[in-house]
């Protein structure tokens, strides 16, 4: 199976507001800055050592920063279905709104003492409200993992099964062993 993209600008009579190639560059040239930032700033301080609390969360931070330059990275499309392996246990950050709430939260845990972490974390602040009312103005691409589709087809699938199973067969439900029910509920509608 083949990894289908879905661009909800090709949707009928739906213009697009933006340059399809413009915009989501431009989200993630913001977005790579806001995580090397807070990625900095965590190593900066883990260099520094300030206590165990402040290395737990600096190790948080590098990892935290790491995932979201992972949902960015799924623009390119080889590196999709090896992002998939983790990016699926935290899949709102595969859309932009969820990565905006996201990076403002990540923003607002990065900032310490330090300028640098002022810095760094209200610029991943800032990250995270651009991306929520660029996607609130612009229609971004959707990037559809074709392990998703596989997922939900058989899903479906098991669904159909189920209801099947569930579902007596018109001989075994009726007394006389067959034929349709002359029962109709009240009000006469069937559903």
């Amino acid at each position: 199976m083949t990894e289908a993209v879905v661009d909800v600008n090709d949707a009928p009579g739906e213009g697009c507001k933006c340059d399809r190639k413009q915009a989501p560059n431009v989200c993630l040239i913001i977005d790579i800055v806001a995580c090397v930032l807070v990625g900095l700033c965590a190593v900066l301080d883990l260099i520094t050592f300030t206590g165990i609390p402040s290395v737990i969360l600096d190790i948080y931070l590098v990892a935290l920063s790491f995932l979201a330059l992972s949902a960015e990275a799924r623009m390119f499309r080889p590196l999709r279905s090896i992002i998939y392996n983790w990016i699926k246990f935290v899949y709102f950050l595969t859309s932009y709104t969820g990565r905006g709430l996201y990076f403002i939260f990540l923003g607002s845990i990065t900032i310490n003492e330090s300028a640098l972490s002022y810095i760094g974390g209200g610029f991943t602040i800032f990250a995270g409200f651009f991306l929520i009312i660029m996607n609130c103005r612009f229609k971004f691409p959707v990037y559809m993992d074709w392990q998703v589709v596989k997922e939900e087809a058989a899903g479906k699938a098991r669904a159909q099964a189920e209801q099947a199973f569930r579902t007596p067969s018109s001989a075994a439900s009726t007394p006389g062993g067959g034929g349709e029910s002359s029962y109709s509920p009240p009000g006469g509608h069937v559903i």
